[in-house]
């Protein structure tokens, strides 16, 4: 209850200071009104110069696809030897080449491989 009894009078100083504040405002159509009154327009250069820039951008975007349109294709006119696909060669084929691909390459016989100890053997005795 006695926060009831301490709200009212600060409710009542609030619904005067609303009041006289009210007093003062002037309804909202007539500053609605006057703000349209003093909105400024467009000014005559700004839509010149949005033109000039559309056309500047148009121009910039249809260069590259008319030159490209208009340009000749290049001929090479350079003769070239053909060379059939059965005799083709891949430019990197010499690094598959590795010292002792020809022992991968055949069947290993039976002797074959082994250093000759013979010689060392017998000129120990």
């Amino acid at each position: 209850m006695s926060d009831d009894r301490e709200r009212r009078p600060i409710e009542g100083w609030f619904r005067d200071l609303r009041r006289s504040e009210e007093r003062l405002i002037p309804p909202f159509s007539k500053v609605w009104e006057a703000a349209l009154g003093h909105a400024p327009g467009p000014r005559p250069g700004a839509v010149l110069s949005r033109l000039a820039v559309a056309a500047v951008i148009l121009v910039l975007l249809a260069a590259p696809v008319l030159w490209w349109r208009n340009r000749r294709p290049d001929v090479d006119r350079s003769p070239v030897a053909t060379v059939p696909i059965a005799h083709w060669k891949s430019p990197t084929a010499f690094l598959i080449d590795t010292p002792g691909r020809e022992m991968l390459r055949t069947t290993p016989r039976i002797g074959d491989g082994f250093v000759d100890m013979t010689r060392y053997i017998g000129s120990q005795k």
